[in-house]
């Protein structure tokens, strides 16, 4: 979510996430889909690619995820 923002707003900004995060997205697609309600990992990482905005529904699994994330660390 960070590298997201920074690549939008901060041309001198590190603005790439790591290869190995955009990896997992890949390379667990169809569990995303599943799990926060049809999310297109192929299009989320298209429009990173991009440089495009996030659509609401990106922001909002981005989000759920990042819940899900401290949720577990919590425990």
């Amino acid at each position: 979510m960070i590298a997201w923002r920074n690549r939008g707003a901060h041309t001198e900004a590190d603005r790439d996430a790591p290869k190995i995060h955009l990896d997992v997205l890949r390379g667990n697609a169809e569990q995303l889909a599943i799990r926060f309600s049809g999310l297109d990992a192929k299009m989320l990482l298209g429009g990173y690619d991009a440089v495009r905005p996030a659509t609401f529904k990106e922001v909002a699994s981005l989000i759920n995820a990042a819940h899900h994330l401290v949720a577990e660390l919590v425990l």
